[in-house]
């Protein structure tokens, strides 16, 4: 079970350093799970947290 859905809020400068979400300091790598293996940042400085299955990169690829 995943500690965050898609597009929580955190504040976070880059997936390599620490994501602080509800008071709590995480580590990219704590939010990795199988088929979300990916992370983009958004909407800086309160970056939205989006990972993508590989499922939907290949539909993303066939769409190019």
């Amino acid at each position: 079970m995943s500690k965050f859905k898609t597009g929580d809020k955190v504040i976070v400068s880059s997936l390599t350093e620490d994501i602080r979400l509800n008071g709590k300091v995480y580590n990219y790598n704590d939010f990795r799970e199988p088929g979300m293996e990916y992370g983009v940042v958004l909407d800086a400085p309160y970056d939205a947290v989006v990972f993508v299955g590989e499922s939907q990169l290949e539909k993303n690829e066939e769409a190019i």
